[in-house]
């Protein structure tokens, strides 16, 4: 499992409700969830997670790099 995913599962929240709520493809969320590294995961896919939880970018991001570390994912 990598960070992304595990974020997701962490916060209760599924590729469907981020989909719904921002008009991504799942198959784009799904790509995301599969990824080797967070370094790959883009803007538009961070948007849209923090378009879901109701929170900022950069504050999901800040949680999923501190996920990774903490967990060594």
């Amino acid at each position: 499992m990598n960070a992304y995913q595990a974020y997701l599962d962490k916060n209760n929240l599924t590729r469907y409700a981020i989909a719904k709520a921002s008009g991504l493809a799942n198959s784009t969320l799904q790509r995301a969830a599969q990824a080797k590294a967070i370094d790959t995961i883009s803007i538009k896919i961070l948007k849209a997670t923090a378009l879901a939880l109701n929170k900022k970018p950069g504050t999901v991001l800040e949680e999923i790099l501190e996920l990774e570390k903490s967990e060594h994912i």
